[in-house]
Formats: structure tokens, sequence, C-alpha cells
């Protein structure tokens, strides 16, 4: 910063003794225009990387991304749902939702540096709060970053096509319940065999 005052000085100086007021007045303008350059840069975040993957309960979103000029500023991630024709996915339990009512999943986070990078930010959602009925479904999600104060965006990364395929909840208690069946039928051969065996051997002495 010292180094960028004496440059500035220096200018002035210069322009003074050349005895010219234009230039003195064109030196401070041009001062002023880059030092608010500097205070007023505006935030923006670019994309490098975007996969999706899930596991047993939940569909997760992971994003590698570079943010510049908001370090020590609350942001926000978020995520949007939409079927393939982009009808969006409603809420019905106001949990992963947006104001609107809208499906969504976001996660907050305070870039540390001026321009951060981020490897591997997840984000995910469970299927439950898709709101879906059983079976495929082709979907797309679009994905925005805010300044949470302001609530002003300042960076959206676009729409991604993922597939999701929903079981039934009945299904899994089925599963279940025959699992238990079959062990139980189990058990009572098993003991049926085993009082065989007892009652052959009491007889036979």
């Amino acid at each position: 910063m010292d180094d960028e005052n004496d440059d500035f000085l220096d200018q002035v100086r210069d322009a003074m003794v050349d005895k010219s007021i234009e230039g003195v007045v064109g030196v401070v303008i041009n001062a002023v225009i880059a030092r608010l350059g500097k205070i007023g840069a505006a935030p923006r975040g670019s994309i490098e990387n975007i996969w999706i993957d899930s596991d047993e309960e939940n569909v997760r979103v992971h994003l590698k991304f570079v943010v510049d000029n908001l370090k020590d500023i609350p942001c926000l991630t978020v995520i949007y749902f939409y079927l393939q024709d982009g009808t969006p996915l409603e809420d019905t339990n106001n949990s992963y939702r947006s104001n609107a009512g809208q499906v969504a999943a976001s996660v907050d986070f305070v870039p540390p540096y001026e321009s951060s990078k981020y490897d591997d930010f997840i984000l995910f959602i469970p299927y439950e709060e898709l709101h879906l009925p059983p079976g495929k479904h082709d979907l797309k999600l679009d994905i925005y970053l805010f300044e949470r104060v302001t609530q002003k965006y300042f960076a959206n990364f676009g729409i991604h096509h993922f597939q999701v395929d929903i079981y039934p909840e009945e299904t899994y208690s089925e599963e279940a319940s025959e699992s238990y069946t079959f062990i139980l039928i189990g058990f009572i051969c098993l003991g049926i065999i085993i009082f065989g065996i007892i009652s052959l051997f009491v007889w036979l002495n």
C-alpha cells in the first residue's frame, strides 16, 4: 500500500512540475477510480466441476468451484430441483425448501481468502424430501451462490441433469417381514429337530 501511495504522489508531483492542472486532475481521478475498483470489486464464482452420487438415503451433489472478492463474507449455496420439463418440485413438509416453497437444499459458507477454492463442497438431500412417487425419475437441478446478507446471487452454475430411483417404502417392510418369517421358521425347525433327538435319546435309554 505504501508503494502505491508513493507512486500516486510521484504522479501528482510530475503533473504539478509540468504546471498542468488537467494532468493533476487526471491523476487524481484515475487514482480514485483505481481505489474504488479495489474496494468495490464485484464478487464472482466460477465452477470447475459438478458430480452427483447417492447412497441408500440421500442424493449428494459435489461442487468444485472458486469464489473471489468475498473474504469473510457469509455466503450461501442453494440447489433448486426440477422435473425434466422444468416444473419445480414442490415441498410438502416445510423441510428442504426455498422461500417460494420449491424443493431445495442449501449450505452456508464463509470464504477465508480473497480467492477461495473448494475442491469438494457437498450438499445433500434425502430421497424422501424430493416428494416423488416410486419409480425412476429424470430430474435436473440449478445451482446458485448468494451473499447471505444481501440475498443477491453472484454466480449461477447452470442446469445439470441426473436420475433417481425411488423405491416404495412398503417394499422395504415386506422384505424385512419375509426375512423375519424365514428366520422364525428356521428356529422352529431347529427346535423340532433338537426335541426329536433328545426324545430319541431318552427312549433308547
